[in-house]
């Protein structure tokens, strides 16, 4: 079944729990629909996307229905009143600050000034609580009606991305193996991928269908990403320092040595990610060592001797960061009692 068909049966299941409640408990038509609109914003891809935007929903509804009340309060005109209230409510989740559900915040806020009514204060518990009770319906539909398993389409993503920053990097490495100036060939790929990997997060967030050590591989190999693609500029004008430093055999050679190991260990953990067994990575700290014990500042700028640490440092982030993942998905696939697992290819 597709996401959409999925998050439509999940969303009319829940729909139909909450006015069949209401009806069963009297609740106003006013502050069921309040309740049934706190469904459509929460429920999503993911429980863990689901329970973030409901978190998110949760303090915005106490944060907008605050100002409301405030500016009620305040007596002040209500064409006055209300602009403000969702002003206040926008600059205060901004600086939380909120990813999710601001601007409906906002709506709530305005909505409390043009309907409060005679009683205030009931009318702001009453809405609390059924903003309440509609994320707590979701958040149930969602965990058990159709869950979505996120493990296979989460490593396949991020294998796809750590294939995108390896052909990244690869061109990075060839300004070392043919002095080709600064300029480097960026994978197209490697910013969408990027993109990707970050919305990752909200999909892993709390996510029961993932393992504890492999969430926290997930985590590592996000920053990874980030690392690559953050590091890239920078990591091609240290290559040519370091190219300029250790130009002559054999520490040049060390270099490409370093490059190819961290090729190689790219390769190994994007295949680990589809499930393929699991092989050890290489040993970098022997390169890296050579390029550093070949670093003087005899005949070279204090300038190019930093690229060619900087070179080396910025392999060795990437590279910790990838050994972490190899090792957090290994443990996790022994605590589950086989060595692999299959993955599926994402398109």
């Amino acid at each position: 079944m597709s996401s959409a068909g999925r998050l439509a049966i999940k969303i009319t299941i829940a729909s139909l729990i909450t006015v069949g409640l209401s009806l069963y408990f009297g609740i106003t038509p006013a502050n069921t629909s309040i309740a049934l609109l706190t469904i459509i914003y929460t429920v999503g891809e993911t429980f863990g996307s689901s329970l973030e935007t409901g978190l998110n929903r949760a303090a915005g509804s106490v944060i907008g229905y605050g100002f409301g009340a405030i500016m009620v309060l305040i007596a002040l005109p209500m064409w006055i009143a209300a602009p403000v209230a969702v002003g206040l409510t926008l600059f205060v989740c901004a600086l939380l600050p909120m990813r999710l559900g601001y601007r409906l915040a906002a709506v709530l806020a305005g909505s409390i000034v043009l309907v409060h009514g005679d009683n205030l204060w009931q009318t702001v518990v009453q809405l609390v609580l059924a903003t309440f009770a509609g994320i707590i319906v979701a958040l149930a539909v969602d965990y058990f009606v159709l869950p979505s398993h996120t493990r296979p389409h989460v490593r396949g993503l991020l294998a796809d991305a750590l294939d995108a920053c390896d052909r990244s990097v690869t061109s990075t490495f060839n300004v070392v193996e043919t002095g080709a100036g600064q300029t480097i060939d960026v994978h197209p790929e490697v910013l969408s991928k990027l993109v990707q990997a970050n919305e990752l997060i909200t999909a892993i967030k709390y996510q029961p269908s993932l393992g504890p050590f492999e969430t926290s591989a997930i985590y590592e190999l996000v920053a990874s990403v980030r690392s690559v693609n953050g590091t890239l500029d920078p990591l091609a004008r240290a290559a040519n320092g370091a190219h300029e430093v250790v130009g002559s055999e054999p520490s040049l050679a060390q270099v490409r040595r370093l490059a190819a190991d961290l090729h190689t260990s790219f390769a190994i953990v994007s295949s680990q990610l589809r499930g393929e067994p699991a092989t050890p990575l290489p040993d970098i700290n022997a390169s890296a060592e050579a390029i550093r014990n070949s670093v003087t500042l005899d005949g070279h700028s204090v300038r190019d001797v930093g690229r060619a640490f900087a070179f080396v440092f910025e392999v060795e982030v990437i590279f910790r960061h990838l050994q972490l993942v190899a090792v957090n998905l290994e443990t996790e696939r022994a605590r589950e009692g086989h060595s692999s697992v299959p993955v599926e290819r994402t398109a």
